[in-house]
C-alpha cells in the first residue's frame, strides 16, 4: 500500500482531525498512477494537526505474518496465480476509479462507494525485501512490482540505464567510422597527415629464371611439363622464383619424329576431310599403349586412354623380286590372335624357334618395365623423386646392365635360336628391320626384346578419338611453355653481351615465314637439348669434353593414293602387312614394309563417290618411280614422300656410363642433353621417364643456384 502526503489531514476514529495515537479510519488512496495496490509505502513522516510528527512502527511479528499470508494467497498453484493476476488487474481499475471520485475535502474516504472494506496492511509495514535474513519469490516480486517510468533515475534496472546509453553509442560508432574513411582517403590520394605514414615496402621481384627446350616430341614435352611443376621455394607465400619455358619445334606440330609435315600430305587432307595423317600411321605398333605415357596422361591431364579398339592385321612376310615370289609365313598381329592353323604350318617349317622367339623378349621387357615404373614412385613431378645423372645409372638401378651390354647375336645364341636357320633368317630379322631398321649385328639384347615385343603387339584404331599429339600439345599447354613450332634451332653457344648481363645460352634459330638468313636470337639460363643431336655437333667448338656419338640412319616414308593393293605376283588375297624377307628384295631401295593403312573416299562436284586405298612404304632410300609403276601398273599417286634424318638410332651393346654420357653436357654451365638415352634403347615411356629425370636435374639445380 502507497501512501501519499495529503494537502489537509486525514478523518480519524473520534471525529477529530489526527492527534497522537490517533489511527486513521482508511488508509489514503494509491500513488497516482501506479497500476500496484501493493507497492510498499514509502519510510516517511506524517504530521497531525497540531503539528506534531510521528513514525508509525510495527513489530516483526506483523510483518512476517502479513507477507506469509500474501504469500500464501498469490504462490500455491499456476491457476490460483493466473486468478490472483486477474483479481489483481480488476482491483486496480477499481482504484483507478476510486481516484477519479469525488473526495472529502480532507481526503476522508470517498464518497458514492460500497460499504466494504478492503483488506490493508498493518501500519508501518515494510516489504519483505527490506526484511534482514528474507527474500521475496519471483512470482511475488512481479506480482507486487511494475515498471514506473516516473521512479528516479537511481531507481532504474541495467536494461533501462542501458537503453539510455545507446544513442551515444551509436554516435561513438559513427565517428569512429568517419575517421577511418578519412585516413583511408587521404593514404589512397597520397595526401598526407600532420604525422608520418610508412608504407610497407613491396617485396622483392621473383629471381626469373629461362629454359629453353629444343625439341617437342616426349622427352622435350616431358622436361617442360616436369620443370613447370617444381616445387620451387617461397617466401611469404610468394614464389621465389619465376620460370619462363620455351619450346622450339621445326614442325608445325608437336610430336618430334613422328610428325610429317610435307605440304602434299596437307593439300591430299585438304581434299579428303576423312582424312588425317597421325603419329600412329607413322608408327609400327600403337603409341598409345605405353603403360607410363598412358599414367601420367590420367594423373597429368585426368585423360582416360582405355580401350583403344585393337586392330587385328594379317602379316606376311615375302620372298620375291616383286614379279615373282610368295609368302613363306604368315602371323598375326597381336600374336595371340594368330591362328591354330597358322602355328601348326609355322611349327612344321621352323620346328622349335618359333616357341623359343616368342619368349625370347619376355624376361627382358618385364625387367624393363619395372625400370620404368620405378620412377613413378614417388610422382615424378614431385622435386623429392629420384634423379640420375645418365642414362647409365637408370639401367643399373633398374637391372639391366647384362641386357644393355649383351648383343642381340648372343641373346639368340644363349635362347637356342639358330642366326642361320631359316626362322631368324625369314621372321626375325624382317620383324627387327622394320621396327628399328637396322640389321642383328647393329642391336643389343635390350633393342632386340624391345623391338619384338612391338611385333607382338596389336596397332591402334584408326577410328581412335584418342591422339598422342593432342596428348602431347595439352601437356604443352598445361606447363605455361611458349611453343614455338616451325621455329629451327641453327645453333648456340655461350655468350655475354651488355643487354644479356651474366653469361647465358644465346639460341640462334629462324622460322619458316621469315627469310633462312633472317636470324632470331634468345638468351636462357638452362637449355636441355631433346633432340636426335650427336654432342660432336653442337657443343662449341672450344669445348674438348666429347662424349661417344649416337649414329642415326635415316628412313624414308612414301604415301600412296591407289586404286587397289600391289602385284607382287601373288596368287590369292593379300595381307595388309607385307615384310620382305631380303633387304633389297623389291629393288635397291631397301623396302622394309609395305603397309595397308585404310580406305578414304571423296564425293566429286558430280556427287560420284570414289574410293581409294592409302599405303604405307618404309624404306632406307628414295624408292624409284620405276619399282612404283611395276606394282601398281601406274594407278597411283604420291601423297607424300619424306625423309626422317635420325630416325634409327644404332644402339650396340654399351658396357660403361663413359660410352653414353651424362644429361649434363657441361658441368655447371646449364647445358642439358636427353637424346643420349637412344644409345641404349628407344621407346616413348623411356623418352617421356628420363625427359622427367632431366626436368628435375633442372629444376634442383636452379632452386641451389638461388640459395
Amino acid at each position: 500500500m502507497v501512501y501519499v502526503r495529503a494537502s489537509s489531514p486525514p478523518a480519524y476514529e473520534n471525529g477529530s482531525e489526527g492527534g497522537d495515537g490517533d489511527v486513521p479510519t482508511d488508509p489514503p488512496p494509491p500513488y497516482p498512477g501506479s497500476s500496484d495496490a501493493q507497492s510498499p509505502p514509502p519510510e516517511r513522516s506524517r504530521q497531525n494537526r497540531s503539528g506534531t510528527t510521528h513514525q508509525t512502527q510495527t513489530s516483526n511479528h506483523a510483518q512476517r505474518a502479513c507477507f506469509e499470508r500474501r504469500e500464501r494467497t498469490i504462490v500455491t498453484t499456476r491457476v490460483e496465480r493466473e486468478r490472483n493476476e486477474r483479481i489483481y488487474t480488476s482491483t486496480s481499475s477499481n482504484r483507478t476509479q476510486k481516484k477519479n471520485t469525488e473526495r472529502t475535502p480532507l481526503l476522508g474516504r470517498p464518497q458514492n462507494l460500497p460499504e466494504t472494506r478492503t483488506q490493508r496492511p498493518a501500519p508501518g509495514w515494510l516489504p519483505p525485501t527490506q526484511w534482514e535474513g528474507r527474500s521475496r519469490s519471483p512470482e511475488l516480486e512481479r506480482a507486487t512490482y511494475s515498471y514506473d517510468p516516473r521512479r528516479r533515475r537511481g531507481d532504474q534496472g541495467p536494461c533501462e540505464a542501458f537503453e539510455r546509453l545507446i544513442p551515444w553509442l551509436m554516435l561513438l560508432v559513427f565517428t569512429l567510422l568517419f575517421i577511418f574513411v578519412l585516413f583511408k582517403s587521404f593514404m589512397a590520394f597520397d595526401i598526407g597527415f600532420p604525422f608520418p605514414v610508412h608504407h610497407a615496402p613491396p617485396p622483392l621481384p621473383p629471381n626469373v629464371v629461362r629454359v629453353g627446350v629444343v625439341g617437342a616430341g616426349p622427352a622435350g614435352i616431358s622436361a617442360a611439363y616436369t620443370i613447370s611443376q617444381f616445387s620451387f621455394p617461397k617466401k611469404k607465400g610468394v614464389a621465389d622464383i619465376k620460370l619462363e619455358l620455351t619450346v622450339f619445334e621445326s614442325k608445325p606440330q608437336v610430336g618430334g619424329r613422328l610428325v610429317l609435315s610435307s605440304p602434299s600430305l596437307t593439300s591430299f587432307s585438304a581434299s579428303h576431310p576423312n582424312f588425317k595423317f597421325s603419329a600412329e600411321d607413322l608408327s609400327s605398333s600403337c603409341l598409345l599403349h605405353n603403360a607410363v605415357f598412358a599414367s601420367r596422361a590420367k594423373k597429368g591431364l585426368g585423360r582416360e586412354i582405355g580401350e583403344l579398339g585393337e586392330v587385328k592385321s594379317e602379316v606376311g612376310f615375302y620372298a620375291g623380286d616383286g614379279e615373282n615370289g610368295n609368302v613363306v609365313a604368315e602371323l598375326s598381329r597381336p600374336r595371340s590372335k594368330t591362328s591354330l592353323g597358322r602355328n601348326i604350318k609355322l611349327l612344321w617349317r621352323y620346328f622349335s624357334d618359333v616357341w623359343k622367339a616368342s619368349v625370347l623378349p619376355t624376361g627382358t621387357v618385364r625387367t624393363f618395365g619395372a625400370m620404368l615404373e620405378s620412377q613413378s614412385r614417388p610422382s615424378s613431378s614431385s622435386s623429392s623423386a629420384n634423379t640420375y645423372a645418365s642414362i647409365w645409372e637408370m639401367i643399373v638401378a633398374g637391372g639391366l646392365t647384362e641386357n644393355v651390354g649383351m648383343s642381340a647375336k648372343d641373346r639368340l645364341a644363349k635362347n637356342g635360336i639358330n642366326i642361320n636357320g631359316k626362322y631368324f633368317h625369314e621372321v626375325l630379322q624382317p620383324q627387327l628391320r622394320r621396327q628399328s631398321g637396322l640389321e642383328i649385328s647393329e642391336v643389343s639384347d635390350l633393342s632386340l626384346s624391345i623391338a619384338l615385343a612391338r611385333e607382338g603387339a596389336a596397332s591402334c584404331s584408326s577410328a581412335s578419338t584418342t591422339n598422342f599429339e593432342d596428348i602431347l600439345g595439352k601437356f604443352t599447354e598445361t606447363s605455361n611453355a611458349e611453343l614455338r613450332l616451325s621455329a629451327t634451332v641453327d645453333s648456340f653457344r655461350r655468350a655475354k653481351a651488355e643487354e644479356i648481363g651474366d653469361e647465358k645460352w644465346l639460341v640462334e634459330y629462324h622460322t619458316s615465314n621469315l627469310d633462312p638468313d633472317e636470324k632470331l636470337y634468345e638468351a636462357y639460363d638452362h637449355l636441355i637439348i631433346a633432340a636426335p643431336w650427336n654432342t660432336s655437333t653442337f657443343l662449341p667448338p672450344d669445348v674438348d669434353e666429347i662424349q661417344e656419338q649416337v649414329v642415326y640412319r635415316p628412313l624414308w616414308v612414301t604415301l600412296l593414293s591407289t586404286a587397289g593393293p600391289p602385284d607382287l605376283g601373288l596368287s590369292g588375297t593379300l595381307a595388309a602387312e607385307i615384310l620382305p624377307i631380303e633387304k633389297d628384295g623389291l629393288g635397291e631401295s631397301g623396302i622394309s614394309e609395305i603397309a595397308h593403312l585404310r580406305d578414304v573416299y571423296h564425293v566429286d562436284e558430280d556427287g560420284q563417290v570414289s574410293s581409294r586405298s592409302i599405303y604405307r612404304i618404309l624404306s632406307s632410300e628414295p624408292i624409284p618411280r620405276p619399282v612404283l609403276d611395276r606394282m601398281w601398273m601406274d594407278k597411283f599417286d604420291v601423297v607424300l614422300e619424306e625423309e626422317i634424318l635420325n630416325a634409327y638410332p644404332i644402339q650396340i651393346p654399351r658396357t660403361s656410363e663413359e660410352e653414353i654420357g651424362k644429361f649434363e653436357v657441361i658441368e655447371g654451365q646449364g647445358l642439358w642433353h636427353s637424346g643420349n638415352l637412344e644409345a641404349a634403347a628407344t621407346s616413348v615411356d623411356l623418352a617421356w621417364v628420363v625427359g622427367e629425370n632431366v626436368g628435375r636435374l633442372v629444376g634442383r639445380r636452379i632452386e641451389s643456384d638461388r640459395k
